[in-house]
């Protein structure tokens, strides 16, 4: 690989993802010794075109994204000197970006993409709209503006060894975000292209307000 002497582990979490996710794990492969597929039992070929591929497969428990992370925590065995990339399997995240995270991984504990050039169709300016008051309200309660929303992080074993996730659907890159403040870990964003995801679009208006509740109830209740 050339990038770092660290064994590298891609986490993709996948659910009804049998158009993009042969090209995702190709664009990938040539980055990382390992890749993980973190399913929500897709009632597709998804996990057929992953097996076809030679890729492991880890079936999450319960239903939503930050299950399948928890499950992730729970049941593979994570090692300290690590390092692990997570991104979406829907093809919206550069996976050419890999080596630019894990050089920042040598120096910092937490590493995730603020995304630029959204291709938004009119249909998903509310979206675009939903992230950054997401962000800004991050920053007020958190103390610290990045694209919280962004589904491409880069991790040492040791803070994922450290982490307390309780999300279960799409606040999980917010749990990740406060995970980052709680820990007061060294972090870096790096800015990367972010693309039409290919399939159905599975993040609703609602889980926008889901996320805005997480931030606040964690912040003053638990």
């Amino acid at each position: 690989m050339g990038v770092s002497k660290k064994r590298v582990i891609a986490l993709i979490p996948t659910k009804n993802e049998e158009e993009s996710i042969k090209k995702v794990i190709t664009q990938v492969k040539p980055w990382v010794d390992k890749i993980l597929i973190v399913d929500g039992y897709s009632k597709d070929k998804t996990v057929k075109i992953a097996k076809n591929e030679g890729v492991e497969i880890l079936f999450q428990e319960g239903k939503g994204k930050g299950m399948g992370f928890q499950t992730f925590l729970k049941k593979y065995p994570i090692k300290k000197d690590e390092f692990y990339v997570m991104l979406d399997g829907d093809a919206s995240y550069p996976a050419k970006d890999i080596p630019i995270f894990l050089e920042n991984l040598k120096e910092y504990e937490i590493v995730s993409g603020k995304r630029k050039g959204v291709r938004f169709k009119l249909k998903n300016i509310v979206h675009f709209i939903g992230n950054k008051i997401i962000s800004l309200l991050g920053f007020l309660l958190y103390g610290k503006y990045i694209d919280i929303c962004t589904g491409m992080w880069g991790f040492r074993g040791d803070v994922l060894k450290s982490m307390k996730i309780s999300a279960k659907g799409f606040e999980l890159e917010a749990d990740l975000f406060m995970n980052m403040r709680r820990l007061n870990l060294k972090s870096k964003e790096i800015l990367i292209d972010y693309f039409p995801r290919i399939g159905e679009e599975k993040l609703k208006e609602s889980d926008g307000f889901r996320i805005i509740y997480f931030l606040i109830r964690k912040k003053f209740i638990n």
